[in-house]
């Protein structure tokens, strides 16, 4: 359950900063036109939404990571009781979350996030800078 959970929340985090990414070029094509038409090449242009996606991605997943880490450290700490409804006995439930399993999905949100914003970096490179300074 908890990779099923953890490979969704990857993916829709990946979309969202995906989408975010694929924002900022709309709303930056005059930045990206005045880019270009100083001369900076459409692969650097394209690199710089790219590096901005991996670099949200990679903060977004650190400090997902840390806070989760704490949570389940906090709660294991306490424990958490569950009870079944009519039920007496309660159970303890101590969570454990390894650090390993943290940082691969740390490493695969960054991917995914990378991955999803291969097309608006994409499409920035590719924007005409007469059509862009127009705007």
């Amino acid at each position: 359950f908890l990779v099923v959970m953890a490979v969704v929340l990857v993916l829709v985090g990946g979309t969202i900063i995906g989408n975010t990414i694929a924002t900022a070029v709309h709303e930056r094509q005059v930045e990206i036109g005045t880019l270009l038409s100083f001369g900076v090449r459409r692969a650097q242009v394209g690199q710089l939404f790219l590096a901005e996606a991996v670099l949200l991605g990679a903060l977004g997943a650190g400090a997902g990571g840390a806070l989760g880490q704490l949570t389940a450290h906090a709660l294991a700490a306490i424990g958490l009781p569950l009870q079944a409804p009519g039920g007496t006995a309660a159970l303890i439930l101590r969570p454990d979350a390894s650090w390993s399993f943290t940082a691969l999905v740390a490493v695969a949100a960054v991917a995914v996030t990378a991955l999803t914003s291969v097309f608006p970096a994409l499409r920035a490179a590719r924007l005409d800078p007469v059509a862009a300074l127009r705007r």
